[in-house]
């Protein structure tokens, strides 16, 4: 668990790091929910994000609320050094989240760049009210 700065009176934020082994490659997974309501926070958790992340960068996902769309600093940071599956797999960007646009990604390290298979955002009945984000679902074949 990597905590990530915040201030006073904000939700604390981190992002968990899970190393996994499938098919005798090993993968990081990383996730984490950036601040939704400052923009140079958001900027600064991100930064720590990368500052923790695997060198090299290998087999690498990163995912969850960003909070954000560029050009905000904190997602145009992160595709300083990943790459984003939804633009990889071509799809027509959809919004993740009920009030507004693609907030929540799935990142990849550049190696993965060429594995992805399918991205989806899930917009159904059950969705519309388990939460107010959409799940975003990346098949990867590495």
């Amino acid at each position: 668990i990597h905590p990530l700065p915040t201030l006073a009176g904000y939700e604390p934020r981190v992002c968990l790091e899970v190393k996994v082994q499938i098919e005798r490659r090993d993968y990081t997974f990383m996730v984490t929910h950036l601040d939704h309501k400052s923009n140079d926070l958001r900027s600064r958790q991100a930064e720590q994000i990368l500052q923790v992340c695997p060198s090299p960068l290998k087999r690498t996902v990163l995912m969850g609320d960003f909070n954000a769309q560029p050009p905000d600093e904190s997602v145009t940071r992160i595709l300083e050094k990943f790459a984003d599956s939804c633009v990889l797999s071509k799809a027509a960007a959809r919004k993740t989240y009920k009030d507004g646009g693609r907030i929540d990604y799935v990142f990849l390290s550049p190696d993965l760049s060429g594995s992805v298979v399918s991205y989806a955002v899930i917009d159904d009945d059950l969705t519309t009210v388990a939460s107010d984000h959409f799940p975003v679902v990346v098949e990867i074949r590495d």
